[in-house]
């Protein structure tokens, strides 16, 4: 099921030339797709990558494809700490 949600986002955001709105930025800020991504590669080592090979390609391959966009570069960087999500705007 992992692997069928992380080729969809993949390919939704593989469009070359697309100019990314700031909403989708926000979107993925607010996602648990980052906190997924980040415990996959923390989770990362030799035993683990051998154990869920799928897993990992598919990981390595959306980093791959975030960091091509320069607008998507910034997701896979530190959150701002001035970020808030819209979420705790309406508390």
């Amino acid at each position: 099921m992992v692997e069928i949600i992380l080729n969809m986002i993949e390919n939704f955001l593989d469009i070359h030339d697309w100019k990314i709105p700031k909403e989708v930025l926000d979107c993925v800020y607010e996602s648990s797709l980052l906190p997924y991504l980040e415990d996959s590669l923390r989770a990362g080592t030799l035993l683990e990558i051998s154990k869920f090979p799928e897993k990992f390609k598919l990981v390595f391959k959306l980093v791959r494809t975030l960091s091509k966009n320069k607008k998507l570069i910034p997701i896979l960087m530190t959150i701002p700490k001035n970020y808030e999500p819209k979420q705790i705007e309406s508390i």
